[in-house]
Parts: structure tokens; sequence; C-alpha cells
């Protein structure tokens, strides 16, 4: 027993070291910076769920072949964003959001997206609408080369904008912390089967309402769209 239990350990590991190979060399093609590949890479790892629950900068490192230094940063940057506990032995633990976190944040988020929707039909000038119809846009190019990932982003960003050109730099602060502490977790919930080509048309919904100036509308749309997109079928909660 113990023996069977130590090869499947091993062979989980060697299936994390063949992930983070594969991932790397990826994206060491696509991005700008060796950190920014790391970053990615364990980023992915995390979202797709092929990472073990504690790694180490001397694993990462060793496996990908380079130095600690752009894994130790890729590290604190994903430590930055809430989605790594990082102790002082260097182990790094994913976060994942409880049952109630989860509640918790989408009981604000209902309440501050509603309000910075009530403020931008209030304030928003046609140059703001228009960087909500060009995030859209492109938001729409990526979920049909299912790119999840820079599709995530988009929305994240139409959300923020919206809050921006509210007018109220309070809120516009406050809901970009949300998003950010919640972001690995939202894409998580958007790669499931379908997710994304919903979510799509949800913002694209909420964008009508909003040209439109019907507060009402975009508000309950939002409030809909937030129960959707934090339903702990969907979200990466424990």
């Amino acid at each position: 027993s113990g023996m069977v239990n130590m090869n499947r350990k091993n062979e989980s590991e060697q299936q994390v070291v063949e992930f983070l190979q594969s991932t790397y060399q990826k994206n060491l093609v696509e991005q700008s910076s060796m950190k920014e590949a790391v970053y990615i890479t364990l980023k992915e790892g995390i979202l797709s769920a092929r990472l073990s629950e504690e790694l180490t900068e001397n694993q990462v490192s060793t496996a990908l072949h380079i130095s600690r230094t752009p894994v130790r940063e890729a590290m604190h940057k994903l430590e930055m964003e809430g989605l790594l506990e990082i102790s002082h032995g260097k182990k790094a633990k994913i976060t994942e959001l409880s049952r109630k976190d989860a509640a918790d944040i989408a009981v604000v988020l209902r309440s501050l997206h509603g309000l910075a929707a009530e403020l931008f039909i209030k304030n928003a000038t046609e140059k703001d609408v228009q960087r909500l119809e060009e995030i859209m846009a492109l938001v729409s190019f990526y979920v049909a080369r299912n790119d999840i990932h820079r599709a995530a982003e988009l929305l994240t960003e139409f959300h923020w904008q919206t809050a921006v050109a509210s007018g109220n730099k309070w809120l516009a602060d406050t809901v970009e912390r949300l998003l950010s502490f919640t972001a690995l977790h939202r894409e998580y919930a958007l790669s499931r089967p379908g997710r994304i080509e919903i979510s799509l048309k949800e913002h694209m919904a909420i964008l009508d309402a909003l040209c439109a100036r019907d507060s009402d509308k975009a508000q309950e749309l939002l409030r809909n769209h937030i129960d959707s997109a934090f339903d702990p079928a969907k979200f990466r909660v424990n």
C-alpha cells in the first residue's frame, strides 16, 4: 500500500512537471518576459487545477530549468492578487475562496456594480460609452478564438471602466480591488463549458441597457449576472 501511494505521488509530481514545462515553453513565446511567462504558467496551472495545493520556488525553478528570481517575482505577483499564500519557508499555498467568501463578495459586487451603472448613466460621456463598445467587440473576438484568459481580462476591464466613468473615484478603487482579488476565481468560472458564451450575452445586454440610459434594466441585468457568475456550482470555492 505504501509503495502504491509512493508511485501515485511520483506520477502526480511528474504530471505537474510536464505541465509546467510545456505550458511555460508556450507562454515564453507569447510573453514579453520570463517572469510574465512563469506568472501566466502558474496562473493557468491554478485555474485548471493542474498544480498541487502547495509548491515551492525550488520546485518550479528546477522543473523549468531557470533561476529562482523570475519564479519568486511571479509568485509574489500572484500573492499580491490574493491567489497564493507564501510562507517564510518559501512554500506557496493556492488560495481558494470559501463559499461564504464568494457569497459575501457577490452581495457587495451587486451593490457596487448597480451603483456604478446608475452613476455611469448620469455622468458617462459618449467617449466612455464608445470605450465599453470597443471592449465588448474585443471580448467577442477572443470568445470566438476560445481565448478565455484574454476575454476574462477584458470583461474585468468592462466593469472597471463602468466604475471609472461613474465619476466616483472611491467606487472605482473599491471595484478594482474586488475585481483583482476575484479575477482567478471568475476566470475559472468562465472556463466551464458554455459559460463564456453566456457571459458574453449577459454583458452585451448590460451594454445595451447602459447605452439606452435605462438604469433599472441595467441594474437588474447586473444583479442577475453577478448571481450567475458567483454561483457556487461554477465558482471555485471550498
